[in-house]
């Protein structure tokens, strides 16, 4: 058998065929060469919406909600907590399911019944004051919760030896390193209640960086076959106010606003006054195609678990599992001693 010695740290042996796959990580970051990979049915994101409960102890009476616009946000439980009481508002702390605090000095701005909008770490966070002011202590529970969706590109993940499915199963290696940022997804939904039957299409302009969260595109004139609209940000400030559709019947009028290209398509029926369409803009770990070995032979000393970031969790039983995908593995002193022979 012909054998390279890999103790220059190379990880393919021989016989390598690889598969074309896009490669999803669950935060952004580096996957490195050896990373073992699976091939999971279904794969785990983060719901946006953020179910909020209040403390039964809590004084005040004001309110809370919450939503996932970053990429490092993790299933659990978050805690806002107020630390510091101030007249028809309150200074706030939220602290991560580790109890690690995220952010601090999360400030209400005063006022009676007052609304404040805060983003603090990957949560978007809106606080509304009540009749009764907030005290020291007074807690909500923000839980973030997650949903499996159908793995229909034929994504990798890094193996995980306690994943869901399939994702514990591993089948691929990843030869060489790869690193992940994160991207803003935009997604357009038009409320319930309009009027209008028109539709919005929105896309962030290169370049640019609007704010997370749900912007608001609302009509504040109604035209026949048209109309004007206003544009504002998750923290309720204005960007734009006169954005005027073209008067015609079925016509498709774009702006460039707020770093955003909008795409505004009149319908059948025209748009009354309040209608609106939210415009979300959330975080997430881009993906990237790669090219994963599905068969041949590999250094057993390169080998690893994304997750350690070493071998240090890697079992004889997962070696058995790639064994069984045609995946053979070697110790570098084995392939030492094929080179002396």
């Amino acid at each position: 058998m012909d054998v390279t010695n890999n103790d220059s740290g190379s990880l393919e042996v021989q016989g390598g065929d690889f598969n074309n796959a896009p490669l999803w990580l669950p935060l952004a970051g580096t996957a490195l060469a050896g990373t073992l990979l699976a091939r999971p049915t279904d794969i785990t994101v983060l719901d946006a919406e953020v179910t909020v409960t209040p403390d039964g102890a809590n004084t005040a009476d004001g309110t809370v909600t919450a939503l996932v616009v970053g990429a490092d946000a993790v299933a659990g439980v978050y805690n806002l907590t107020c630390t510091a009481e101030v007249a028809n508002g309150g200074v706030f702390t939220l602290t991560d399911p580790d109890d690690v605090v995220v952010e601090s000095g999360l400030t209400m701005t005063p006022g009676a019944l007052g609304v404040t909008v805060l983003l603090a770490g990957p949560l978007q966070i809106t606080i509304t004051d009540g009749a009764a002011d907030f005290d020291i202590d007074d807690t909500f529970a923000l839980e973030v919760t997650s949903t499996d969706v159908t793995n229909d590109d034929g994504a990798l993940v890094p193996f995980d030896p306690d994943g869901a499915n399939d994702a514990d199963i591993p089948n691929h290696v990843l030869t060489y390193a790869v690193t992940l940022g994160t991207e803003n997804v935009v997604t357009v939904t038009a409320d319930e209640g309009n009027t209008g039957d028109g539709t919005l299409a929105a896309t962030i302009v290169d370049g640019e960086t609007p704010e997370l969260g749900p912007h608001l595109l609302t009509c504040n004139t109604a035209v026949a076959n048209g109309g004007v609209f206003t544009l504002t940000d998750p923290y309720g400030v204005e960007i734009a106010d006169d954005i005027t559709l073209t008067v015609a019947d079925l016509a498709t009028t774009v702006f460039l606003e707020g770093g955003f290209r909008l795409a505004v398509t009149e319908g059948s029926v025209s748009f009354a006054e309040d209608d609106f369409f939210t415009i979300d803009v959330r975080e997430f770990v881009a993906t990237k195609g790669i090219r994963a070995l599905k068969s041949g032979e590999v250094c057993r000393d390169r080998l690893l678990i994304h997750a350690d970031g070493d071998d240090s969790n890697l079992t004889v039983a997962h070696l058995d599992e790639l064994r069984s995908f045609d995946i053979a593995s070697t110790r570098v002193s084995q392939l030492s001693a094929l080179d002396n022979q």
